[in-house]
């Protein structure tokens, strides 16, 4: 709940239009429910699995990022998307499968719409986030939220990234 609470906070502020703000959620397998569970309930409007193809499209579908969603509200994405988000929604949250240049959403948004991928484990989601890191660029933000000292010393040492934010938005 409390992770959740805070990527919500984190994405929707200024809706998302900052670079440091998360683009995808890189979740363990074994907690991935009950985070998706708990975003619902702090915030975060769960696409359905056909309208992450529609936000996909209207984000990245013209063959780069489209310009015309950067800094809109949740609701107006939805809008915009045909798809109808609760008016209290900050963010909407968007599954996918796997992350690199072939899926559109494991890339920057400078919107609130958030990625999110899972991972087997805890060493599988830090080879991810390395892989987003890539994607985007070293040098980006990077954070995490766990309670496992090693975990998070193991992630801050293999992202390339100038900053990790550990357990806070």
């Amino acid at each position: 709940d409390a992770a959740a609470k805070r990527i919500v906070e984190s994405k929707s502020f200024d809706n998302s239009i900052l670079c440091t703000n998360e683009s995808v959620v890189v979740a363990e397998e074994s907690i991935a429910d009950r985070l998706l569970a708990a975003f619902g309930k702090n915030g975060a409007y769960v696409a359905k699995p056909d309208e992450v193809a529609v936000l996909r499209d209207l984000l990245f579908g013209k063959g780069s990022f489209n310009i015309e969603v950067i800094g809109k509200s949740a609701v107006e994405i939805g809008q915009k998307a045909g798809i109808r988000v609760p008016a209290s929604a900050k963010i909407i949250l968007a599954e996918i499968d796997r992350i690199g240049i072939d899926e559109l959403l494991s890339k920057e948004k400078l919107c609130p719409v958030l990625g999110f991928v899972r991972a087997p484990h805890a060493e599988g989601a830090i080879t991810m986030s390395r892989a987003l890191i890539r994607l985007s660029g070293a040098g980006h933000s990077a954070a995490i939220h766990s309670k496992n000292p090693a975990t998070i010393l193991k992630f801050s040492a293999a992202v390339k990234a100038l900053r990790v934010a550990v357990n806070a938005p």
